[in-house]
């Protein structure tokens, strides 16, 4: 992952952006791209940990994730786990605030939450 360039691609018919305004890495995303080309010698177990659980294997060691995948993408996959991720977090946890309000008040017919999401945030 250290030598890997590339801020995006098309890679079969699919668009990865990995970098995203040059700041936030989505370094699972190009876990998921290189797996496609090493899957043969990655357990499916260990695969579907790291992309859908975001786990690591036992035997990694996270404290060294930084030197692994070198101090600018470790800064970058920090600020698109607290950029990202963390924002994706609280724009949930608001909606579902939203719809239980909803819902206790009666209104059960509700479309999309988006705008008062937002509003709210």
């Amino acid at each position: 992952m250290a030598a890997w360039s590339l801020p995006n691609e098309t890679f079969k018919g699919k668009k990865y952006i990995y970098l995203i305004d040059g700041e936030c890495f989505n370094m699972l995303l190009l876990a998921e791209r290189l797996m496609l080309e090493l899957k043969d010698l990655i357990s499916d177990t260990d695969i579907e940990n790291l992309l859908f659980k975001s786990e690591f294997p036992s035997d990694f060691d996270l404290s060294t994730l930084k030197y692994e995948i070198g101090i600018t993408k470790y800064r970058g996959h920090v600020n698109f786990f607290y950029g990202v991720v963390v924002e994706e977090i609280l724009q949930y946890t608001v909606e579902r605030e939203i719809e239980k309000r909803f819902y206790s008040n009666g209104i059960g017919d509700i479309k999309n939450l988006a705008d008062e999401t937002f509003q709210q945030l």
